[in-house]
């Protein structure tokens, strides 16, 4: 399939703000490990730096709206798949979204994923019963992985909407009445929210096969669509910033209100600059290959890197802006560099489905 341009810049974005994101934590915690060097710092007596608390903030705004505009994107994608090549059978649609989606997660997870924990001390604190580790594919909770099981999950039931309810009011009905359930049972279960949630996320792959529609009409508007985007995303900000610690309203905002905005306003920047990109197009598309392999392979290495950095510097290292901006710009420079090496070496074995 001829691969449309501005959505590949989009995913080359998505991604490094997924990069970005991964590089800033110092904690995770769930019921099947995690690190606790923010509880180390603490206990230590120390503060965290400003570098540290500047970047925090950014990925907290990242993380208003970057998975929900993974989610758009593969909804515009599908879409466009469907109105060129029309709606493939069920089977085929499972064996395909399979390959593309579920094996590379269970590749990666068992051979990539938890080898690397394993060496990072993730498993440090928790019982290391086989059971409880591989449990947690089920519970992926903090785990990036959980994308892929529930972008499985939504686009299956994406697919059966589609299928079997032929007006869009009822499938916008059906498919809002998921959402509710999904934000109910992420209040209710939390970290044991089976297989990613996928039921909260069916929304945003819907609006992502319409939202090009939307853009289309503010095309009509006597408004510059770049001055539009940034404005929309300078709102959203400011509205994040304010709201984020109105606990309800936040939580409101945050699977409603932040996402829509942000995944309005990079499709009207990207549709504005893709003529100017149009130059660049090999290029980019070929950057574009290499992204679903960085998500897949990049984000497991950030434990190792702090795990051996804070051996080597020691926890104190972590209160010093000098090496806390140095350990922040290292996990993105390493991590990105080795999923492309590894991303080359599938290449070169012929291996597509593991990246």
């Amino acid at each position: 399939m001829n691969k449309c341009l501005k959505y590949e810049i989009l995913r080359v974005v998505l991604v490094m703000l997924v990069v970005i994101g991964h590089a800033t934590y110092y904690t995770i915690k769930t019921p099947f490990g995690g690190i606790f060097y923010t509880d180390m710092m603490i206990n230590n007596n120390i503060q965290d730096t400003y570098f540290h608390t500047l970047v925090s903030l950014l990925t907290n705004w990242i993380y208003t709206f970057h998975m929900p505009a993974f989610f758009a994107l593969s909804g515009t994608i599908l879409a466009l798949q469907i109105k060129n090549k029309g709606c493939i059978n069920f089977k085929k649609f499972f064996i395909k979204k399979f390959k593309r989606l579920i094996v590379p997660l269970i590749f990666v997870w068992f051979f990539w994923n938890i080898p690397i924990k394993l060496v990072s001390g993730y498993y440090m604190y928790v019982n290391m019963e086989w059971k409880y580790i591989l449990l947690q594919i089920f519970f992926p909770y903090s785990v990036y992985l959980w994308f892929l099981e529930a972008l499985f999950i939504s686009t299956l039931i994406i697919y059966v909407v589609f299928k079997y309810i032929k007006e869009n009011q009822y499938r916008f009905l059906f498919i809002t009445f998921l959402w509710i359930i999904g934000c109910f049972l992420e209040k209710l279960l939390g970290e044991y929210n089976p297989l990613g949630n996928p039921l909260k996320y069916v929304i945003w792959l819907w609006i992502g096969m319409y939202i090009e529609n939307f853009v289309e009409k503010i095309k009509e508007w006597k408004i510059s669509n770049i001055f539009l985007g940034i404005l929309i995303i300078i709102i959203q900000f400011f509205l994040w910033y304010e709201l984020k610690d109105v606990k309800y309203i936040n939580y409101i905002c945050l699977n409603t209100l932040y996402p829509l905005l942000m995944i309005i306003a990079l499709y009207v920047i990207i549709n504005y600059y893709e003529k100017f990109l149009y130059k660049y197009k090999n290029r980019i598309l070929s950057i574009s290959t290499y992204s679903y392999g960085v998500y897949l392979y990049a984000e497991p290495l950030n434990y190792t890197i702090i795990y051996y950095f804070v051996n080597l510097f020691g926890i104190d290292s972590l209160g010093s802006e000098y090496y806390a901006s140095i350990l922040y710009f290292a996990r993105i420079i390493i991590s990105v560099s080795v999923a492309i090496i590894i991303i080359k070496m599938f290449k070169i074995l012929k291996l597509k489905y593991f990246i």
